[in-house]
């Protein structure tokens, strides 16, 4: 059901209490808009997407819908460390979508130790550290929407020691010798646990 509907620019009659919002685009842009979660309103990200149009929506199992095949749903680090299961059911409730996003905003201390758990989802894991930068990743989305799916798509292992290293591979100071030191163990561990510090003193980049 659509509650409400928001573009660019804000404008209001004095007649009704409706807000609307004219996106100024080129003639050759799609007229389509990001469906958002009933549930997202009040959500601090909406009041940073301002170069692009969007909706309410009731029916919607993710909280940002893309072009109908792209879904991203939206966690707050903070939230997460209090209901973690919250995720687990959302990732599950679900529709197939070609493309699965999770957008984590990192609004806590210590975020790293968070980390390894998402390692392993099969969504594609953006960080964003203000709802500013989680709104950009949104319009970026929605901006390339349009080019083939494939190249959203994440492109992961499915052994978990390879997927490690993949993440781990994320930091441009580590390089192959400094990723098998810490092969055989978690990265919670690695990271958090002194007994490992003779490890860690071996990777001068680190």
């Amino acid at each position: 059901m659509l509650k409400k509907f928001n573009s660019c620019h804000h404008s209001q009659k004095k007649s009704t209490k409706m807000q609307i919002h004219i996106c100024r685009t080129p003639s050759t842009r799609r007229k389509m808009v990001i469906k958002v979660n009933a549930h997202q309103e009040g959500n601090n990200v909406l009041d940073h997407l301002t170069q692009v149009r969007w909706t309410f929506h009731d029916d919607l199992t993710t909280d940002y819908e893309i072009e109908d095949f792209i879904s991203v749903l939206f966690l707050s680090l903070k939230f997460h460390t209090f209901k973690p299961e919250y995720i687990i059911s959302r990732i599950n409730g679900l529709k197939k979508y070609k493309v699965q996003i999770l957008l984590i905003l990192i609004d806590q201390k210590n975020y790293e130790d968070y980390l390894e758990e998402f390692v392993l989802f099969d969504q594609q894991i953006f960080y964003c550290f203000s709802n500013n930068e989680a709104a950009k990743y949104l319009l970026a989305l929605d901006s390339n929407a349009r080019k083939p799916a494939d190249l959203l798509k994440p492109k992961y292992s499915q052994l978990q020691s390879e997927r490690k290293q993949e993440f781990l591979s994320e930091f441009p100071s580590l390089n192959k010798n400094d990723l098998k030191l810490v092969d055989s163990i978690s990265l919670y561990d690695f990271f958090i646990d002194e007994k490992y510090n003779y490890k860690k003193q071996k990777i001068t980049n680190l």
